[in-house]
């Protein structure tokens, strides 16, 4: 085989592998967090676009459907707290499918006695309450930043595909330095 050959086949390779690699460009997200006594729902695409006029469904641990609703122009669909609330579905137009469970069910956020010194006593159901809702958009721009593809990413599968390359022109050109 000459190196012309090996060189062209090698891009082919390369050309199938990039092709063969999964689409991330429709795939579907949804994330929630519970603010105030509702649910607040956001559906997106990966990248940062809001997933427009979509179902969301909300739904017990039995799969029975508690409520449903169409998501705004900005991807958000507001739920009222139920505490059987278990399970989030958003389906675009296109098939795809995204789910969000809640987790441990919804706290009581009413819960709280207030001293005759005026001090107020937080129960643990209302301080995790708190808790989550300040932590409920680290937890989402943290799983946007892990879905961008970062320059790192994209070069180190440049240089990946280039060491195969280079791994294919050492044995060729040692086969052919045998003949």
């Amino acid at each position: 085989m000459r190196l012309p050959e090996v060189v062209l086949r090698s891009v082919y390779l390369a050309l199938l592998l990039i092709v063969a690699l999964p689409t991330y460009g429709h795939q579907l997200k949804l994330f929630a967090a519970i603010e105030g006594g509702q649910i607040k729902a956001q559906a997106y695409f990966p990248g940062g676009g809001a997933a427009r006029q979509i179902p969301v469904r909300l739904l017990d641990n039995q799969g029975v459907q508690l409520a449903e609703l169409q998501t705004d122009e900005q991807g958000y669909a507001l739920f009222s707290a139920s505490a059987d609330a278990a399970l989030l579905t958003a389906k675009s137009g296109d098939g795809h499918l995204a789910e969000f469970r809640l987790l441990d069910g919804l706290p009581d956020t009413g819960s709280k006695e207030t001293q005759a010194n005026g001090a107020v006593t937080v129960t643990a159901e209302t301080l995790d309450s708190i808790v989550a809702r300040h932590v409920a958009p680290l937890r989402q721009q943290l799983q946007q930043y892990e879905e961008q593809r970062q320059w790192r990413d994209i070069l180190g599968g440049l240089g990946y595909l280039l060491g195969l390359a280079g791994i294919g022109f050492y044995f060729s050109v040692r086969r052919s330095n045998k003949s």
